[in-house]
């Protein structure tokens, strides 16, 4: 749950995904090791991320906070 109650995981076609809520979004992209199990996400680091989360999350844009309230 965000900070409004409102929370929502997007998965597109190509199989990744995108966890948005009002603090934070995280984004996972299929894994293109070649080791890697059919199906493996890997994290997405971001350069403007959040501190303390290892570059892994970062704030909403606006579009993305629009789209949230809108559900």
């Amino acid at each position: 749950m965000g900070r409004n109650g409102k929370a929502v995981e997007v998965i597109f076609k190509d199989g990744s995904k995108i966890d948005i809520n009002a603090a934070r979004v995280k984004q996972w992209t299929p894994n293109t090791h070649s080791n890697a199990p059919a199906g493996t996400l890997q994290k997405v680091k971001f350069k403007n991320s959040l501190p303390g989360s290892k570059g892994y999350k970062r704030t909403p844009t606006q579009s993305e906070l629009d789209f949230l309230n809108g559900l």
